[in-house]
């Protein structure tokens, strides 16, 4: 039977149900480098955010490490640190939430979510989490928060963050961990964007290619392969045998733009490079181009600056 579900497993749910699949049964891989610098990041912010809010909150005031529940939340305590939300189904901790005005099965108040995260500033992921917590929040309560709290960064700068269609996201993403927590199987496997940052990616590539997997293809979407799967295409090689090359029109001096998914697919079958049409070699003074790796998350980059010597 599967593990309780956690942030962590609805963090993957929203980039890969086999990631969230594979947490779920308690499997392990080797976390990339971006991994655990995000990891040391956060637990190099946590102390800072929790002095911070000491100073803010007298010691009567703020409570730490409590099981949630509504006999809990009814005590009106102005702010928990590392709330646990416990049940047959989650394991939730949630870095702290606070008191807010707003009626609810608690009375003339409910609470709001509170995080720590590591950026400077408010990601889709961020704002997606704490909108998560919300939604847990709102089955204890009786009400969704339309507001939670970020502090970011490592000055930990408090940020408000309103909702909005996140809660619709973060509710789908609970309804897909409780489907794959009941789940008998591992869902299809589906190769994206985050496989490179990915604890798993080593194995799924494997599957992949064991599979002749049309996730191989670099920005084929679920979408598109779902399509093609509807005209019985299921692999790679089906898909390469549908190349034809079709014969140039009185335009033909115009650039290919549409990129044919059926010639990368050969072209990987063939382990051969194809040139469709006739290649244009520009010309015009050189340019070095310097390329310098930041950290996204620290508004740092210079990726798309160039210097022309």
């Amino acid at each position: 039977m599967a593990s309780k579900i956690t942030l962590d497993v609805l963090d993957a749910q929203t980039r890969c149900p086999l990631k969230a699949y594979f947490l779920l049964n308690e499997e392990m891989g080797i976390k990339s480098d971006f991994e655990n610098f995000a990891l040391e990041t956060r637990e190099e912010l946590e102390p800072k955010a929790v002095a911070k809010l000491r100073h803010q909150y007298a010691d009567s005031e703020l409570e730490t490490d409590v099981n949630l529940s509504l006999l809990v939340l009814r005590k009106q305590i102005p702010f928990i640190l590392n709330g646990q939300i416990e049940d047959g189904c989650y394991s939730v901790r949630i870095d702290g939430i606070k008191l807010a005005n707003g009626a609810s099965l608690l009375g003339g108040y409910h609470y709001e979510p509170v995080l720590f995260a590591e950026a400077r500033r408010a990601r889709k992921e961020d704002r997606h989490r704490l909108a998560v917590c919300a939604v847990l929040l709102s089955r204890l309560q009786g009400i969704t928060p339309t507001n939670g709290t970020l502090y970011l960064g490592p000055d930990c700068v408090m940020t408000r963050v309103r909702f909005g269609a996140h809660v619709r996201a973060a509710e789908d993403a609970l309804r897909g961990a409780e489907r794959l927590q009941r789940a008998d199987g591992a869902p299809k496997l589906v190769l994206n964007d985050h496989c490179r940052l990915c604890e798993f990616r080593d194995r799924c590539h494997a599957q992949a290619v064991r599979e002749d997997n049309l996730s191989l293809l670099r920005g084929l979407g679920e979408k598109s392969i779902k399509r093609y799967r509807r005209k019985g295409l299921l692999t790679l090689t089906q898909l390469a045998h549908t190349f034809r090359p079709r014969r140039r029109g009185k335009r033909a001096d115009r650039p290919i733009k549409v990129r044919d998914h059926a010639l990368h697919a050969l072209a990987i079958r063939d382990k051969t490079i194809y040139v469709l049409g006739k290649p244009e070699l520009p010309v015009g003074a050189v340019c070095i181009y310097v390329d310098v790796e930041g950290h996204p998350g620290a508004g740092f980059r210079l990726s798309d600056r160039h210097a022309h010597l």
